[in-house]
């Protein structure tokens, strides 16, 4: 049962990856308050939670301009990335602070961290980086391409910082929902 679900949940991922880099799908942004959207979310994300303290430094009433469905699966990549590559027990943490008109978010781990080789690749479909005798199994390297996809879809770009023993922070910024920056096009990736 548990390999039907992930097999199914890996023809989702190229599926919503194909469609995303044709621009068939369409971001349907609104404003969305981050706090309770992602305390929502780490909630649903049991497995994560089970194996990694979440830690959300979010302050109350910061909303950006974005689509909550597609940001979703930004969020599950990211910190199911930050469980699956770094050890039980270490922390996760989400951030959201203003930064000139736009909201930044980062997600930051404790884990061993990427090797400077791989971090040109990280968002190359199908990449999956590190030594395959000790990678998670599971996985088709496509998540980090389809959150960046996503983000880029947003208007934003999806970055990432690591250093080796020290853990890996992932960040982006998204429009802020009080009209402070720019809105992303409501039209298809292929719109603008």
């Amino acid at each position: 049962h548990a390999n039907v679900e992930r097999l199914v949940s890996m023809v989702a991922t190229l599926l919503e990856t194909s469609s995303l880099q044709e621009g068939r799908i369409e971001v349907h942004a609104e404003p969305v308050e981050l706090a309770p959207y992602l305390q929502q979310l780490l909630h649903r994300l049991v497995t994560v939670r089970a194996t990694h303290p979440m830690q959300l430094d979010v302050a109350a009433g910061l909303r950006v301009v974005a689509d909550p469905r597609l940001l979703e699966h930004v969020f599950e990549n990211l910190l199911g990335n930050a469980a699956q590559h770094t050890p039980p027990g270490t922390s996760v943490r989400v951030s959201a602070a203003p930064s000139d008109g736009i909201i930044r978010i980062e997600v930051a781990d404790e884990g061993p961290g990427i090797a400077p080789e791989d971090l040109p690749l990280v968002f190359e479909r199908f990449y999956r980086g590190g030594d395959p005798t000790r990678r998670p199994s599971g996985g088709l390297g496509l998540g980090l391409a389809l959150a960046d996809q996503i983000v880029t879809a947003h208007g934003g770009r999806l970055e990432v910082a690591s250093e080796p023993g020290r853990g890996t922070t992932f960040g982006f910024g998204l429009p802020r929902a009080d009209g402070d920056g720019p809105a992303p096009s409501s039209g298809g990736l292929g719109a603008g």
